[in-house]
């Protein structure tokens, strides 16, 4: 075989992968098992930590370990409400500067009882409140605000 072709082949198969290892260290896809959203995909954005209220996030999970999930697990969520925003609870009904939010449930499906996050006043510096688009949704209503420092990427719904 020519070694000039050779070398032509392998100059190719190693620009090739390395450009596929910078693009999987940048983004990738994430899935959801759960209706909490209406994307079941999505592609994950490492690289871009910039959004504003009504984008998706991933972060690792905050709450305490509850149905399974762990801390540190990714979630992806709404960001609903940011910090220097107004957050009420009446009711357990969620407002961010008076917009509704969503509602908190008192049991889940298994009849186990909840007890939803409170909060009256200013949502705090480098603090998020996120959601879901599904009433049973597991997000901020019950663990909340997610803290910058946990949040790793932002996300785009594709299906």
């Amino acid at each position: 075989m020519n070694p000039k072709l050779n070398l032509k082949i392998f100059i190719f198969l190693m620009i090739f992968f390395h450009g596929i290892y910078i693009l999987k260290q940048s983004y990738g896809i994430g899935f959801s098992v759960t209706p909490s959203l209406p994307y079941y995909a999505f592609l994950i954005d490492k690289k871009d930590l910039t959004f504003s209220k009504k984008d998706l996030i991933v972060f690792k999970y905050p709450g305490e370990n509850v149905y399974n999930y762990k801390t540190d697990e990714s979630f992806v969520k709404i960001v609903s409400c940011v910090p220097g925003e107004i957050l009420k609870t009446k009711n357990y009904e969620y407002f961010c500067n008076d917009e509704y939010i969503g509602k908190a449930l008192l049991k889940d499906g298994q009849g186990k009882s909840l007890n939803p996050f409170i909060f009256n006043g200013i949502i705090p510096k480098n603090n998020y409140f996120v959601t879901g688009t599904h009433q049973k949704s597991w997000d901020s209503k019950y663990w909340g605000f997610v803290s910058k420092d946990r949040i790793i990427a932002t996300a785009k719904g594709l299906i």
